[in-house]
């Protein structure tokens, strides 16, 4: 190993750390993922464009979106910026920084244990005292709301998102 390889440390701890709980390495990237059927969850060891280190990330992505690109739907920074001083320095924090991924993980497994949960989520971030104003949120909360057969609620949010315009550069 390279002696400033700071991903190569975060790659190891995290596969040491998340892959025993079902997650994978996307391709030779820093995120994580895994496959919950209608969702995944999402770990993102994000670089910084201030130097060697790392931000985490903890997402969820629905896969009811039209295209195939990975979005962060649900999306948390759970770590600021540990930065890269020595090998021994960050290979210790890259280690926390997994174990901390992993009990984040735990936490949102159980906040979206189930279709239910998911829809519970949405409704809430969709129809507070103004239905959002956010396209992406009707839309995920339409479409949830119909997958667990709250025709109504799923009916009101696409008829919010007609109303909206929309600006096509």
């Amino acid at each position: 190993m390279a002696p400033n390889d700071h991903s190569a440390l975060i790659r190891a701890a995290a596969g040491t750390v998340l892959s025993p709980l079902g997650f994978q390495q996307k391709g030779r990237s820093r995120v994580w993922f895994a496959d919950r059927g209608l969702w995944m969850l999402l770990v993102e060891f994000q670089p910084s464009g201030f130097g060697k280190g790392s931000y985490l990330n903890i997402a969820a992505s629905w896969f009811w979106h039209p295209d195939s690109e990975w979005q962060f739907d649900y999306f948390r920074r759970a770590s600021g910026l540990v930065r890269f001083e020595t090998v021994e320095q960050f290979r210790s924090e890259a280690e926390r920084l997994a174990k901390l991924a992993a009990a984040e993980m735990a936490l949102l497994d159980k906040k979206f244990n189930s279709l239910d949960n998911v829809a519970d989520h949405l409704k809430k971030e969709a129809d507070g005292p103004r239905l959002s104003q956010n396209p992406w949120t009707l839309y995920d909360a339409a479409i949830v709301a119909g997958l667990i057969g709250d025709q109504d609620f799923s009916l009101k949010c696409f008829g919010e998102l007609m109303k909206q315009t929309v600006v096509v550069d």
